[in-house]
């Protein structure tokens, strides 16, 4: 049985894992492979365009625009970082299945978990 300071914190990190969660998501929609969906090119040419390097299929400002994107990406990518089930545990000095049980009593389901269809 936990007691209730330890509970306080337990659903703080919850709240704080479900931002994190969110973190993702928005990062994702930020990625090398949907930045190139986006602009119609290739990997290689967000890649190159990331790396400052001329770039045919895309203009000055497109590859700028890329950049931005990409620094986007990485700054929403290292805030969620910080927001995982372990560093959230270490921060609150709570467990993962204290965290894991105010997950489960907010009805939260993690958007990344994979539904499993039957054969």
């Amino acid at each position: 049985m936990i007691d209730h300071l330890t509970k306080l914190r337990a659903r703080k990190a919850a709240n704080d894992y479900r931002t994190g969660q969110q973190l993702k998501r928005e990062a994702s929609q930020l990625s090398v492979s949907k930045l190139a969906a986006k602009f119609e090119v290739g990997e290689h040419t967000i890649l190159r365009a990331i790396d400052n390097m001329p770039c045919e299929r895309l203009s000055d400002e497109e590859a700028a625009l890329v950049r931005k994107c990409h620094a986007e990406y990485n700054r929403l990518s290292r805030r969620a970082e910080r927001l995982t089930f372990p560093a959230l545990a270490n921060h609150y000095n709570v467990t993962k299945a204290d965290i894991q049980i105010e997950l489960d009593l907010s009805g939260y389901v993690s958007p990344f978990k994979r539904e499993v269809v039957p054969a």
